[in-house]
């Protein structure tokens, strides 16, 4: 892993794949629903990550933190597997 980490083209492709693929989803964690509004708008969200504004992004990091989202990151070519 640490040969991996210190390979600058390897991280560059990576982090360009993942810009142009990755998706951000987050969800509601049962029970919450009605118990949080500040975080609402993220019940059931998805966007690129090419595409996410960084305020968007911490208020999904602090809904994860506070325990009230789920939050994913899958990439646009991985199949949708059943739930």
């Amino acid at each position: 892993m640490e040969r991996f980490s210190e390979d600058v083209t390897l991280l560059q492709a990576l982090r360009e794949y993942l810009t142009e693929y990755g998706v951000v989803e987050s969800k509601v964690v049962d029970g919450k629903q009605d118990v949080v509004e500040k975080v609402a708008d993220y019940f059931d969200y998805s966007e690129t990550i090419g595409t996410i504004p960084s305020h968007r992004t911490l208020a999904l990091f602090r809904g994860r933190r506070e325990e009230m989202l789920n939050v994913v990151l899958r990439l646009e070519t991985e199949e949708e597997k059943p739930k």
